[in-house]
């Protein structure tokens, strides 16, 4: 069945929301439900998103720009303390989608680059972060660390090291890239018959509760993790504890830097940009924000309903049930 111009607009309007909720708000969402690997899960649902997007509004440049601008806009608004590295990996997710379907077209390589290229930045950038910020003293006081853990449990160096754990960690986003592609294709094949379908909207029995806010308490438990892990692996080097002490200063005070001096003058410049761009788009990022409750409402409900099937199975029916009923809101 052709879709109209008007329906094709509705599509791309709800795209849109759904996506800037899934930036904002769907980080909320997975750490309530206790789902792993939340970053890869939002940066994989947000790039199948874009290319929906891009699908139907047939690669125009003008409406992925805007879509994009809308979901920076909404970001700033629902998440003022949003780090500038996350403005940036949205932005580099939409831009290098779009420009590799430009130049290869919608298809199956495509999907596949555009995919590997935009989640393996998101696990470099995490990376690239740790080694700004602890210096390659970092990774070796982490090497050292994992050695005395393996002779005092196995009195052995064991096969476990610095090298190996980066690799996986790499591995697990390259599998979750390349699983996120093959999804999307195969969702970019079946929505076009689920479109028309009555879905039953049941979602009055949805507790929204369930659902919290992102804390810092993650990221600072991780800050304390990692400290204990260099200073003991500085100490199993055999490390002076006046240089131990000395590292300490060096990654606090870096810390101190990006959080407090860099990060809010980076935050402040794009947020600066932002707000002149505001005025043009305040009626759109307004209709966007009045449905996110139902938004909200959809997504918890559809994981709750697809618990039947398993593993990749659940993951396909609910973004498929989330996507249809998001299309289907009023």
């Amino acid at each position: 069945m052709e879709i109209s111009p008007e329906h094709r607009d509705k599509i791309l309007y709800r795209l849109t929301a759904l996506w800037a909720f899934i930036e904002s708000g769907l980080g909320g969402i997975l750490h309530a439900l206790k789902f792993p690997f939340t970053g890869l899960i939002i940066a994989g649902f947000a790039l199948l998103l874009i290319t929906l997007i891009l699908h139907y509004s047939g690669k125009n440049k003008k409406f992925i720009f805007t879509s994009l601008m809308i979901v920076l806009l909404v970001k700033m608004v629902l998440s003022p303390h949003t780090s500038p590295t996350a403005y940036f990996a949205v932005t580099f997710q939409a831009l290098t989608l779009y420009a590799i379907v430009k130049l290869f077209g919608l298809n199956r390589f495509a999907l596949f680059a555009g995919f590997v290229i935009a989640i393996l930045e998101s696990a470099f950038q995490k990376l690239i972060v740790l080694t700004l910020v602890g210096g390659f003293t970092f990774w070796h006081s982490v090497q050292s660390f994992i050695e005395w853990v393996q002779q005092s449990v196995f009195s052995s160096a064991g096969f476990l090291s610095v090298k190996l754990m980066v690799l996986i960690y790499l591995s697990i986003y390259l599998v979750g890239a390349i699983l996120w592609a093959w999804l999307t294709f195969r969702i970019l094949n079946d929505l076009q018959r689920h479109l028309f379908a009555n879905r039953t909207l049941l979602l009055d029995d949805v507790n929204d509760s369930d659902t919290v806010p992102k804390s810092q308490r993650k990221s600072f438990i991780f800050l304390i993790l990692m400290i204990c892990i260099v200073v003991t692996g500085l100490a199993w080097m055999g490390f002076r504890q006046k240089d131990v002490l000395f590292y300490l200063l060096r990654v606090i005070s870096i810390i101190f830097l990006w959080y407090y001096i860099i990060g809010p003058l980076l935050t402040g410049l794009i947020k600066k940009y932002l707000y002149k761009k505001m005025p043009s788009y305040q009626a759109k990022v307004d209709d966007v924000l009045d449905i996110f409750p139902k938004i909200k409402k959809v997504v918890t409900y559809n994981w709750l309903i697809s618990a039947k099937y398993r593993f990749l199975e659940r993951i396909y029916q609910f973004i498929l049930g989330t996507i249809v009923m998001v299309l289907a809101l009023e």
